[in-house]
């Protein structure tokens, strides 16, 4: 028996190596179904300084907030996000509004573009949610020549509302747009931030080589 091993030991590690590659890609493959669940059922919302000067940050934290209180109430009736998609896109001309309103109130007379689109976006965290990096549907709004730093956070379900005393309020509209499991992930906490950062690895490489042989 022990020289059946010592003559096996290169073929029992390779199959125990295999088979922990195997497991590892598994979790990760189940993990990303997970991720794309959520990315799946929340709407974005990123908007885009003109500049980075103080002034121009300032202006982008205003309309952020108006978007956030008085766009979110437009969307209020939303319990799905196809639901807040289609309701952000018959909205798209209130919520150019909002925004232009609010530049003018602040002095200023910055153009602005409200659009509904795709976009890349970082592992993020909200309070008590972590959202994994991917490509989310966002409400993209663009401030003069959008040249300056962006912000973004969540139009659904309305995660960004500045009051700690609506956390709780918050999860539970979460809740009722993902499952358990996708429940579970973002508000998890640092060891799936860190899961979701493998799955972030993973598909970027992923990327990379579809890229290169497409």
């Amino acid at each position: 028996m022990i020289h059946f091993f010592q003559r096996n030991r290169k073929l029992l590690l390779r199959a125990l190596v295999l088979g922990l590659m195997t497991t590892l890609i598994l979790q990760t493959t189940l993990l990303a179904q997970q991720c794309q669940g959520i990315r799946d059922n929340v709407l974005r919302l990123h908007v885009l300084a003109n500049s980075d000067t103080a002034e121009d940050q300032q202006l982008k934290y205003a309309v952020r907030d108006a978007l956030l209180t008085k766009g979110g109430a437009l969307l209020q009736g939303a319990r799905t996000k196809e639901q807040a998609l289609s309701l952000a896109r018959e909205q798209l001309p209130a919520l150019t509004q909002i925004a232009a309103d609010t530049l003018r109130e602040q002095g200023s007379d910055q153009t602005v573009a409200v659009t509904l689109s795709d976009a890349y976006f970082d592992t993020r965290r909200y309070d008590t949610v972590t959202l994994p990096a991917g490509n989310y549907t966002a409400l993209r709004v663009v401030l003069g020549k959008g040249g300056g730093q962006n912000w973004w956070c969540v139009m659904f379900p309305n995660l960004c509302i500045p009051a700690a005393g609506q956390i709780d309020e918050q999860n539970d509209s979460l809740r009722q747009v993902l499952t358990k499991g996708q429940t579970e992930l973002v508000e998890g906490g640092r060891p799936y931030r860190i899961k979701f950062k493998t799955v972030e690895v993973v598909e970027s490489a992923l990327h990379r080589i579809k890229e290169r042989w497409s």
